[in-house]
């Protein structure tokens, strides 16, 4: 029988739950992605987890980045913006696609978090909109993370066609969001130095169809 001291131990916990697991080499928050825990095991049984001080510690910290949210749903959008504060972040707000827009064309983004489906615009329209803008300008793509209620192979493919770089599964969790925004932030501001100027006014007599 196995020394069972010596296996690693997931902790798998209701969303927003504040329990500690001292023991536990990961610590996953409900609903689990597949991917989310494919990574999780292999960070365990690949490479030694550090200690939980040290998640902790670093699931705490802190960034300097500039910020568009672009959600219409009242309860989702004050989860978002509690999750981004937390991480010293406060975002600005676009409560619809045609609003995202305005935003992106009038300021840089380090990172732009899109709800799907919006009024007047859409999210997947917007980013398209946003991306023809910012071919036109020749400046470096802001990473732009979907918000979605689905995450089915169809729906990544849509996410792909629009120019959105990433997707997040509702209901958000505050490590996944964190995940994000430390991964693209820190990946645009390598590739990209110092801050594109902001993009040139987008064309809004466009006309996009919308899906139910």
């Amino acid at each position: 029988m196995p020394d069972l001291g010596t296996l690693p131990l997931v902790a798998i916990l209701p969303c927003g739950s504040a329990a500690r697991i001292p023991l536990a080499n990961l610590t996953l928050a409900k609903p689990v992605a597949r991917r989310q825990l494919y990574r999780g095991l292999q960070q365990v049984l690949g490479s030694q987890s550090p200690p939980p001080s040290t998640r902790r510690t670093e699931a705490s910290q802190e960034i300097a980045a500039r910020v568009l949210l672009a959600e219409d749903d009242t309860t989702n959008r004050q989860v978002a913006l509690g999750m981004l504060k937390l991480r010293g972040v406060t975002p600005d707000l676009a409560l619809n696609g045609q609003e995202a827009v305005d935003a992106a064309t009038r300021q840089h983004y380090d990172v732009i978090f899109m709800d799907g489906q919006m009024p007047v615009v859409d999210g997947f329209a917007a980013t398209s909109l946003i991306r023809a803008a910012e071919r036109e300008a020749g400046c470096t793509p802001v990473p732009i993370v979907a918000f979605t209620a689905s995450a089915l192979d169809t729906d990544r493919e849509r996410f792909r066609e629009a120019g959105m770089d990433d997707f997040l599964s509702k209901p958000l969790t505050r490590q996944t969001l964190g995940e994000k925004l430390f991964k693209f932030v820190d990946d645009r501001r390598k590739s990209s130095g110092e801050p594109d100027s902001p993009l040139p006014a987008v064309n809004n007599t466009l006309s996009w169809s919308r899906e139910a």
